[in-house]
């Protein structure tokens, strides 16, 4: 997966962060939903501009977001034996992009002549815009995270500490308590599968990873296309990541 195409394709998790970063914060200081409608009103009316801006980078981010989580599944899917976590992990960000398009559509639709509505519709409509896709971002990004954590956890391609990372990141989505935190997080995922972490070995564990054929930091880092040799005899091809290591 180390090809020109992959390496864009991870690249979408930067834009998705470049349009959902703007994006909240053009629409963060909405009135709470308690707030009077003629308070409401007044500020629509004062940040309809915000509201238009804000929804359509909503949508961008939703688009760039899904290819960025279609490359990590395509990724977590090379792992053996994880291919139904992987599939659990895309469902999981499909949720969640359902929830970034009904918040953009309803930016989108308070942004559009607002002066043309009542001060109780933009108070229904700003009510909406708060609450109504919070249950569809927390299902997304707690089923996301969670069976993030499980792959990483059981495939140990990346340091397992992230795996606890994941699984903390996925209890607060599934609360909605610092969902927006987790979901800035996600691109990072992207940047460590592209440059997965290297730790210094111990002797001792350099040669258990030899005797099983796993690359170590000592000699070629690279699994070849048609296997590797070690003292004793060839190693079959094992199972790759996309830029040719298996990570134990």
């Amino acid at each position: 997966m180390g090809t020109r195409w992959t390496r864009i394709a991870a690249l979408t998790g930067v834009a998705f962060i470049v349009f959902i970063v703007p994006a909240f914060v053009l629409t963060s200081g909405a009135p709470d939903p308690g707030a009077t409608a003629a308070q409401i009103q007044h500020y629509i009316l004062a940040n309809k501009s915000h509201y238009s801006l804000g929804g359509l980078l909503t949508v961008l981010a939703v688009v760039f977001g899904l290819f960025f989580y279609a490359y990590l599944r395509t990724y977590f899917r090379r792992l053996p034996g994880l291919e139904w976590l992987a599939s659990l992990f895309f469902g999981g960000a499909i949720v969640f992009a359902v929830g970034g398009a009904v918040a953009g559509g309803l930016d989108l639709t308070i942004g559009h002549h607002p002066n043309t509505l009542s001060a109780a519709s933009l108070q229904l409509l700003n009510t909406l815009n708060t609450d109504l896709n919070t249950a569809a971002v927390a299902i997304g990004l707690a089923v996301l995270y969670i069976s993030a954590g499980f792959i990483i956890y059981k495939s140990r391609a990346l340091p397992r500490w992230l795996a606890w990372v994941s699984w903390r990141l996925g209890l607060l989505g599934a609360t909605f308590v610092l969902s927006s935190g987790s979901l800035f997080v996600t691109p990072l995922a992207g940047v460590v599968c592209e440059h997965p972490p290297r730790f210094p070995q111990s002797g001792a564990h350099r040669l258990r990873r030899e005797q099983r054929g796993v690359p170590t930091d000592r000699g070629a880092s690279r699994w070849p296309r048609s296997g590797v040799s070690i003292a004793g005899g060839t190693q079959p091809h094992a199972p790759a990541s996309h830029n040719g290591a298996w990570w134990r």
